[in-house]
């Protein structure tokens, strides 16, 4: 358990650390060919928010599966090189189970998430005269969550840092408008009362249009 939260808390400074290099090498440059888009998906939670046993006694809580509502800025940096700037909304609510001498009860707390990122997306695959590219992409941002649950059961810090992961794929449908997928796997952390932290792995998957402003 601590291996895999220590290798989690390494990717998130990764990741945090890659967002540093896009404000100081992008930030001058960032003058090309400008996009913006809008898309839906998932979120998908990867761990529990808390999860605690004492005895014959437990608790889980974790945020539901949802849908989730992105839209982003994306600025030229060169010809496979780009600096993005990103916004995602997820209704996700939280679902606790609790367990003692082998009754389980269960209940719901309406909850939000929201995300805002800068990162670095780079085209690994771009064939010249095709239609398509995949790109990976890190970055760093902060995540916030918000609702009844984390009103009554977080320490009152509302909004965490967080590193970014993806991997995406843009497709053009016409000549300034691109189809558009994004898998992103968003680590941050979550603090609930009591102390201590937990290491939230949330994985946003995104599928959109991306309209083209101008060209270089």
């Amino acid at each position: 358990m601590r291996a895999g939260r220590s290798d989690g808390r390494v990717r998130l400074r990764v990741a945090v650390a890659l967002s540093v290099l896009l404000v100081v090498t992008g930030a001058g440059e960032a003058a090309g060919r400008t996009a913006i888009g809008l898309g839906g998906g998932g979120f998908l939670p990867l761990g529990a928010l808390k999860s605690e046993t004492a005895g014959a006694a437990s608790v889980t809580c974790e945020h539901a599966v949802s849908a989730a509502f992105t839209g982003w800025a994306r600025f030229r940096l060169g010809p496979v090189l780009n600096a993005e700037l990103r916004g995602t909304y997820a209704p996700a609510n939280v679902d606790c189970r609790a367990s003692l001498g082998g009754q389980t009860t269960s209940g719901g707390w309406s909850a939000s998430l929201w995300q805002a990122s800068a990162i670095l997306t780079l085209d690994i695959v771009k064939p010249a005269f095709r239609p398509y590219a995949v790109h990976v992409s890190a970055g760093g941002g902060i995540v916030s969550r918000g609702g009844a649950y984390f009103a009554d059961h977080s320490s009152g810090r509302s909004a965490n840092v967080a590193g970014v992961l993806g991997v995406g794929g843009t497709y053009a449908v016409a000549r300034s408008i691109h189809l558009r997928a994004d898998v992103m796997d968003v680590l941050s952390t979550f603090e609930p009362i009591g102390g201590g932290s937990s290491l939230q792995n949330d994985v946003l998957l995104t599928l959109g249009l991306e309209l083209t402003l101008g060209s270089n």
